[in-house]
């Protein structure tokens, strides 16, 4: 059996070890009079004809025969990963879990706006079995009462989200076809998945011949570099630990209870509020920004990221009286920003393949609310509403000169150090709490838990529309994850192409995880800006 194989280039092996997981969410009404057995035989009947028109989704993540038989790590050299794949090898794997007992209905899953990750989730997307890691694509049907959930999982180091929605789209075309309808429709999605395809391998024969300008100084995603405010320069993370040493307690400390949440504000009262916000900009960049030319400019996204930095840390602080360091309280805020625009050569958007070239910006939370205060003790007199409005204005506009002074030099490889430093140990903080011991007494103890925010301004999967025909027609809802919700996450409903444009869009919603006894502070905060926070209930 003829095996082909595809070398990973260095920008997408360390995504190997994750998966864009999109859910299909389909209820008894949406699926009609087809049966379980019809729906399940179209998608397992639509994936394989998509594998033979595409055989790179039977494919596996595996080393290369040279390399180590160890993951790579973030220090590795290009090309210890290669692809491997048979146009005649087994389809991709696609298995049905009947959940219907242990799980609750669907219509209550539904009642939840389709919420299915945080703290009291249930595993509609469970790590990939043995059979399914490395995989480019597989398929899990989750049976519950009242509905079905489709996973279909994509490997990450194949493609984006982007990528992951083309390839699920294609599938919906080839399941409309199955029995022969659509037959004309369904060559010519493939057709564009194919064009795409050709794309991203033409992309890596770019990426090979032009090594001085992707595997040199200029993009140190092989030197693992980070951007460092103090000293605005980029901080190489080989020394990582010599510069910050980790020292472990000698027994985990507990961590107070926590409760899964949504924040949502509305796209006319974020906009409202960006207005407001920039009317106050003039008066407030001279103190906190060197450029002085030009008109002042902050994005949506820039305004929400401050609102929630600040809510956030506000409600912990005032509710422990500003006495108590909560484990959840941020201490840092991480900015992962695209720059797949912006490299030589660029990547266009119809790149398949992993196009998260980025960097990460770390901005003090802390110094920012020290500053903030000493600045409240001076203008005492000065209104609170505004001057909490002065606070977040400042803080967006920090947010937005930390991206607008990102040069070439800042870019790095996006997910695999932006996920350890978002869900790994931080390295440059330490956290003082007070357990009990074995004896009852009160001691303190540093502890390293995630406690740093995170905002992406390229966090978007657009996944409306797919139809599957034959019966199935289009999901109640599409929910994509990479299946941990422990950070917070900006996933912006509506998107600003062009970072000037404000069309319309749908609420803006975070997802995260705060601590039970600061909740109620928190949907009072929010609420005074005309933001909801609602509670994950099951």
């Amino acid at each position: 059996m003829t095996t082909k194989t595809i070398v990973l280039s260095s920008i997408d092996q360390p995504q190997h070890l994750y998966y864009i997981r999109n859910l299909l969410c389909f209820s008894d009404e949406t699926l009609g009079e087809t049966t379980t057995e019809a729906f399940t035989e179209t998608l397992r009947r639509g994936l394989s004809s998509l594998a033979a028109e595409l055989p790179v989704l039977k494919g596996k993540i595996c080393p290369t025969a040279s390399s180590s038989p160890n993951p790579p790590s973030s220090h590795s050299s290009a090309k210890q990963l290669e692809l491997r794949y048979s146009p005649h090898g087994p389809d991709p794997s696609f298995t049905v879990h009947d959940l219907r007992q242990p799980f609750p209905t669907y219509p209550r899953i539904r009642e939840n706006k389709f919420v299915l990750h945080g703290q009291n989730c249930y595993p509609l997307y469970n790590e990939p079995t043995d059979q399914e890691q490395g995989a480019v694509v597989f398929v899990r049907v989750n049976l519950l009462r009242g509905g079905v959930v489709v996973c279909f999982a994509v490997q990450h180091a194949f493609a984006d989200g982007l990528g992951a929605a083309m390839v699920l789209e294609m599938w919906g075309e080839c399941c409309r076809a199955v029995g022969g309808l659509n037959e004309r429709g369904r060559k010519l999605k493939v057709e564009e998945g194919r064009m795409a395809l050709e794309q991203f391998w033409v992309s890596e024969e770019v990426k090979s011949q032009a090594k001085a300008s992707w595997d040199g100084p200029v993009l140190p995603h092989e030197g693992m570099k980070r951007m460092s405010e103090s000293e605005g320069l980029p901080r190489n993370y080989e020394n990582r630990e010599k510069d910050f040493p980790e020292p472990l307690p000698e027994e985990p400390a507990p961590r107070p209870p926590l409760v899964a949440i949504q924040i949502s504000m509305s796209y006319l009262k974020l906009t409202s509020l960006k207005s407001e916000l920039t009317g106050l900009l003039p008066q407030l960049r001279g103190a906190t920004s060197d450029q002085k030319e030009g008109p002042p400019y902050i994005s949506t996204l820039d305004v929400l990221t401050a609102l929630i930095t600040l809510c956030y840390s506000w409600q912990q602080r005032i509710t422990s009286g500003g006495s108590y360091v909560t484990s959840s309280m941020p201490k840092k805020l991480h900015i992962a920003v695209n720059f797949r625009n912006r490299t030589a050569p660029p990547i266009g958007d119809n790149y398949l393949g992993n196009c998260g070239m980025g960097t990460e910006i770390d901005l003090s939370t802390c110094s920012f609310l020290r500053s903030a205060d000493e600045a409240e003790e001076e203008g005492e007199d000065e209104d609170e509403e505004k001057y909490r409005r002065h606070k977040v204005a400042r803080m967006a506009l920090r947010v937005r000169g930390a991206i607008e002074a990102l040069k070439p030099e800042h870019w790095r490889d996006y997910v695999e150090n932006t996920y350890r430093s978002i869900f790994g140990r931080n390295h440059d903080e330490k956290i003082l709490t007070t357990v009990r011991n074995e004896n009852g007494d009160e001691v303190t103890r540093d502890i390293e838990v995630p406690t740093n925010l995170f905002i992406s301004s390229f966090a978007r999967f657009p996944l409306a529309n797919v139809d599957f025909g034959n019966g199935i027609g289009k999901p109640d809802a599409v929910r994509n994850t990479q299946g941990d919700a422990q950070g917070l996450v900006v996933q912006p409903r509506k998107w600003e192409m062009d970072g000037e444009g404000e069309g319309e869009g749908e609420d803006w919603v975070v997802t995260t995880s705060v601590e039970a006894v600061f909740l109620g502070y928190l949907e009072e905060e929010m609420r005074r800006w005309g933001a909801v926070v609602r509670r994950e209930v099951w």
